[in-house]
C-alpha cells in the first residue's frame, strides 16, 4: 500500500469516527500524559489534599481535564466567555470543553473574562490553585495576575502557561510581578510559571 493511499485511509477513518469515540480516545490518551509542569508541582505540593482551583482561559479544556485528573479538586472554576450555545455546529471549542468537563461534580463554569469574573462572581472565593492561560498580551496577563493574586490562599499557588519567547507579553508580566514580590518563590519550567504564596 502506498503512502498516499495510507494517508487517505487514515483521513477517512478520522472523518468517519463519531465525535464521542474521538473524545473518549483523546481523554484516555490525556490521562496517560504527564500534566503541565505547574500542575505536576501542585499535585506534589498539595499531596492529595482537597482544594479549590480555578483556570482562567479554558479553551477546549485540555488542561482543565488534567487539573481534574491530577488534583483533588473540591471545586474547579473554569473562567472563559464561552457562549451558552455549545452545539457542535455553533462553537466546537466550547462543545469540546463542555464534553470534557460537564459530568465532573467539581466543575463550576464562569462565562466571563478573567478580570470581570475576579471583580464579581469570584471576588469572595479563595483559591488554593490558580492557573492563568487567558489573554496573552502584556496588559491581559498583568491584569489577570494582579486580579487573582489576592484570591490565592496562604500556602496556595498561582501559575500560568506560555512563559515562552513566543508570548513576550506573558514573560514580561510574570517578570514584573516577580520583581515586585521578591519574597515569594518563583518557578519557571517548560512553558509554565508559578509562584508559591507562603506565609511571609
Amino acid at each position: 500500500m502506498s503512502i498516499v493511499s495510507t494517508m487517505k485511509l487514515s483521513i477517512r477513518r478520522i472523518l468517519t469516527t463519531p465525535p464521542l469515540v474521538v473524545n473518549l480516545l483523546f481523554n484516555l490518551k490525556l490521562m496517560r500524559e504527564r500534566p503541565r509542569e505547574a500542575t505536576a508541582y501542585a499535585a506534589r505540593w498539595f499531596a492529595g489534599r482537597s482544594i479549590v482551583a480555578v483556570e482562567i482561559g479554558v479553551n477546549a479544556a485540555y488542561h482543565a481535564k488534567q487539573m481534574a485528573n491530577y488534583l483533588n479538586c473540591r471545586e474547579l472554576y473554569l473562567v472563559d466567555p464561552h457562549p451558552d450555545s455549545y452545539k457542535a455546529n455553533t462553537n466546537r471549542t466550547a462543545w469540546w470543553a463542555r464534553m470534557r468537563m460537564d459530568k465532573l461534580p467539581c466543575t463550576r463554569w464562569v462565562r466571563l473574562f478573567g478580570h470581570d469574573a475576579a471583580e464579581t462572581i469570584l471576588k469572595d472565593v479563595r483559591f488554593d490553585y490558580v492557573y492563568i492561560d487567558g489573554d496573552h498580551s502584556y496588559d491581559g496577563a498583568a491584569t489577570d495576575i494582579a486580579d487573582y493574586w489576592p484570591l490565592v490562599r496562604e500556602g496556595g499557588i498561582m501559575a500560568g502557561h506560555d512563559h515562552t519567547w513566543e508570548y513576550p507579553g506573558v514573560r514580561l508580566a510574570v517578570r514584573d510581578f516577580a520583581v515586585k514580590h521578591p519574597a515569594f518563590e518563583f518557578f519557571a519550567e517548560g512553558s509554565d510559571w508559578w509562584f508559591v504564596r507562603d506565609v511571609v
